[in-house]
C-alpha cells in the first residue's frame, strides 16, 4: 500500500473568527494526497484571535497566537535515523521574506507557527527523513491559502473585561506598582507602570513574553508568557524558563506588610491539560524567590492543583485549578522571621470570604523578588502559554478591594 503525505484542514470557530483552509490555483485542496514514504503529516489550524478594539474591520486586523502547527508521524522509525519539518509563513499581502520554523525528531514532530497578519496568508511546509545509510527523502507543499472571516459567535474564551477607567489605579489606597499591559508594551528595566525585569531565553524574547489583546481581565491588554518545547532549554543556563521579575524594580522586604493580587488565564485545551497535571516539581507560574541565596517559593501548576508556598511556608495544596477563565489571587502577607508573620490567600474569593489558605508565623528570613512567568524542571508538554493581568502591590494601608480587579 502506498505511503501518503496527507494534509487536512480543522476549520476552528474562535470567538467572532471562523478559520478555513480554502485551496486556491496554486495551492491544492483539502485533503489531496502526496507521495511520500512511511509519512503521516497534518497541517492544521488550532485558533487564532483578532486584536483590533472593536472587531468590526476584518481587512485591517492583526491576528496572533500559536495559529499553524505542523505534525509528522513516521510510521516505521526503526528505518529512519531523524525527521526533519519546517513550515514558512507569509502574507499574501506582503512583500517580505518567508518567516521559518523548523525542528527536527526522531518520531514524531509538531511545530508551532507564530502569527497571522491581515486577513490572508499563505503557509507551506517541508518535511524530510534521514534514513540510517544517511540518504534523505523530501516533500514540498505548494502554498496553502488561509483566509479569516466573521461567523456567528460561539464563546469559548472568557467573558469580554469590563470596560476600563482612564486610571486603572483612581481610588485604590496604598498601591506600590501596577501591572495591567495597557502601556501596550513590556517596559523592560523600567521603575513605572508595566515594568518589569526580564528573564528570557535569548533567542525567543520576542516570543516569550509580550502585551495581547485577544484576552484580558480588565482593559484590552494582558500579557502573554509563553515557551516552546522545541526552542529547548537555554544555551546560556541549560533553563526552561520565561519570566518577569522585580516589578517595577519592587521587592518584597523583610518585616513589611503587602497586598498583593494577579489574574492568570490559560485556555482549556489538551495541552494545557497536560500542562498543569504534571508531576514535575518545578512547575512554576509565579515564584517569590529568596533574595540573596538560591531558594525559590511561590506557586506550582501540579496534579492539577495550584500548589503555593511562600517564603519559608512550605507549599501545600490549595485548590484544583479551572482552565478556560480568569482566576484571581489576592495575598495579604507580612514578611517576618518571627511570630508576627503571615500569609493569607484568596483564589476567586471576596473580601469577605475565609481566605483559601492562612498561616501565622514565621514567612521568610530575606526580602524576596516577585516574579511571574514559567519556570520548568523539563519538559513533558509541547509548550506552555499563561496569559497574566491586573498584577499589584500595595502596601500595608491597601485593602483586599483596593487591588482587587474589579474595584469596588
Amino acid at each position: 500500500m502506498k505511503n501518503i503525505l496527507k494534509l487536512q484542514a480543522w476549520p476552528i470557530v474562535f470567538i467572532s473568527l471562523a478559520i478555513n483552509l480554502v485551496g486556491c490555483d496554486n495551492g491544492f485542496d483539502v485533503d489531496q494526497e502526496l507521495d511520500l514514504d512511511s509519512l503521516e503529516f497534518d497541517l492544521e489550524l488550532e485558533k487564532a484571535s483578532i486584536q483590533s478594539a472593536d472587531n468590526s474591520n476584518i481587512s485591517d486586523g492583526y491576528y496572533e497566537g500559536e495559529d499553524v502547527s505542523l505534525k509528522a508521524i513516521v510510521n516505521n522509525p526503526k528505518n529512519f535515523r531523524s525527521v526533519n519539518g519546517y513550515i514558512w509563513m507569509k502574507s499574501a499581502k506582503s512583500t517580505g521574506p518567508w518567516q521559518t520554523l523548523s525542528g527536527e525528531a526522531k518520531n514524531t514532530l509538531t511545530l508551532r507557527a507564530v502569527t497571522i497578519k491581515n486577513d490572508q496568508a499563505y503557509y507551506r511546509a517541508q518535511i524530510r527523513l534521514t534514513r540510517l545509510d544517511g540518504s534523505s527523502a523530501t516533500q514540498t507543499t505548494t502554498p496553502v491559502y488561509v483566509k479569516i472571516i466573521k461567523s456567528s459567535p460561539v464563546i469559548t474564551s472568557p467573558a469580554p473585561a469590563p470596560t476600563p477607567t482612564t486610571q486603572p489605579n483612581q481610588g485604590r489606597k496604598g498601591i506600590i506598582y501596577f501591572s495591567g499591559a495597557e502601556t501596550g508594551a513590556i517596559q523592560a528595566g523600567s521603575k513605572n507602570v508595566d515594568g518589569w525585569g526580564t528573564e528570557l531565553n535569548s533567542r525567543y524574547v520576542a516570543e516569550s513574553a509580550k502585551v495581547v489583546s485577544n484576552v484580558s481581565r480588565a482593559g484590552k491588554n494582558s500579557i502573554r508568557m509563553f515557551y516552546d518545547k522545541s526552542w529547548g532549554v537555554w544555551a546560556e543556563s541549560g533553563k526552561i524558563r520565561s519570566e518577569l521579575k522585580a516589578p517595577g524594580g519592587n521587592q518584597l522586604k523583610l518585616g513589611q506588610e503587602y497586598w498583593i493580587s494577579f489574574s492568570i488565564y490559560m485556555a482549556d485545551n489538551t495541552n494545557n491539560r497536560n500542562v498543569i497535571n504534571t508531576k514535575l516539581v518545578n512547575s512554576h507560574c509565579i515564584q517569590w524567590h529568596y533574595v540573596g541565596s538560591s531558594g525559590t517559593s511561590g506557586i506550582n501548576m501540579r496534579n492539577g492543583n495550584w500548589n503555593i508556598s511562600f517564603g519559608t511556608v512550605k507549599e501545600r495544596s490549595v485548590k484544583p485549578i479551572q482552565l478556560g477563565k480568569w482566576t484571581d489571587f489576592v495575598y495579604h502577607v507580612k514578611l517576618s522571621s518571627g511570630s508576627d508573620g503571615f500569609v493569607k490567600v484568596w483564589i476567586n474569593k471576596s473580601a469577605t470570604d475565609t481566605p483559601d489558605m492562612s498561616v501565622v508565623g514565621p514567612t521568610a528570613t530575606s526580602d524576596l523578588n516577585p516574579k511571574m512567568g514559567i519556570y520548568r524542571g523539563a519538559f513533558d508538554t509541547d509548550y506552555v502559554e499563561i496569559f497574566y493581568d491586573e498584577y499589584r502591590i500595595g502596601d500595608k494601608t491597601s485593602s483586599f478591594n483596593d487591588i482587587f480587579p474589579d474595584f469596588r
